[in-house]
């Protein structure tokens, strides 16, 4: 991100510096078969002090360019990697991660940390995939993605219930996404800009259930009924004045006075009185009975 100037921002500098890191291949071999390896902060010192930094676009175009032979070589990826930390600042990605002892590149395997992947998709050093912040009480929060970046992620692991990918992933800015399998990386791109952009209905749905998590920090689908005011109270301005009174809504969202509240039980008293859900549910319902149902001949016709 930091390599290509925003559109329309090319007179303007970036907000920090941005470091290139290209490593000599002779280097890298010669590190790798020393019976004696250098000590860590050497090493870290002698990649630090062969960073170039630009303080403009046309800067970081020339270093890229001049480099490019070794960004492309052997050592590139690891050199790349050393440019983003750099660039971000190591002491504000130690800041940003969860747990700053643990390695950024496995040992064993050689893959990147989700830290590392979240810092060169977003820009931040986060360790986690869902929309915003979560407070977990007890002052500890668990940091997710800020902003829609322009590169998303979509990841396996989800669909295994190890990780919650948050919209602001799955709809980035561009369609181009990193498909994260359990052994490898792959890339998945549209050629149209909607193919990344949610529906009318889907962003209003996304934003309550943003707000929702905001309060099950867990990731449980479910709050405590205490929440729910507060709950309420951070909701968008659109839905002042549409909904019930507390004790009506209360009533609404946990009607077996279990005192908790499910995610589904709160979007369907919530969703539908948003001023512009009646419009948008009565025109995907259209749509989908607009659908045809399969026949018998289309069966018999796609069996064959």
């Amino acid at each position: 991100q930091a390599a290509v100037a925003p559109s329309g921002a090319e007179g303007v500098p970036p907000p920090r510096g941005v470091s290139v890191v290209a490593l000599a291949e002779e280097a890298a071999e010669a590190a790798s078969e020393a019976a004696d390896p250098p000590p860590l902060h050497e090493a870290v010192g002698a990649i630090a002090g062969a960073a170039a930094e630009a303080r403009s676009w046309e800067e970081t175009r020339a270093l890229l360019s001049a480099r490019a032979s070794r960004l492309r070589g052997g050592s590139g990826a690891l050199g790349f990697l050393c440019s983003v930390l750099l660039t971000r600042g190591l002491a504000l990605v130690a800041a940003e991660r969860d747990d700053g002892e643990a390695p950024l590149l496995d040992p064993t395997f050689g893959h990147c940390a989700q830290e590392a992947l979240s810092l060169m998709l977003t820009g931040a050093a986060v360790a986690h995939l869902f929309d915003g912040e979560r407070n977990l009480g007890g002052g500890f929060v668990l940091r997710g993605i800020r902003a829609t970046p322009p590169v998303g992620l979509l990841s396996e692991l989800e669909a295994l219930r190890y990780v919650e990918v948050g919209s602001r992933l799955k709809c980035p800015s561009s369609p181009i996404w990193v498909v994260a399998s359990q052994t490898h990386y792959s890339i998945l791109f549209a050629t149209s800009a909607s193919a990344a952009a949610p529906s009318a209905l889907e962003a209003l749905e996304e934003e309550l259930q943003r707000r929702f998590a905001e309060f099950d920090g867990d990731g449980q689908g479910f709050v405590s009924i205490e929440a729910l005011r507060p709950l309420v109270s951070s909701l968008p301005p659109e839905y002042s004045g549409v909904l019930p009174d507390y004790d009506t809504l209360r009533k609404e969202v946990d009607p077996d006075s279990l005192l908790i509240v499910t995610w589904d039980a709160f979007q369907r008293a919530t969703l539908p009185r948003h001023p512009k859900a009646s419009a948008l549910l009565a025109a995907a319902t259209a749509a989908a009975a607009a659908v045809p149902l399969p026949t018998a001949d289309a069966d018999a016709a796609a069996a064959a």
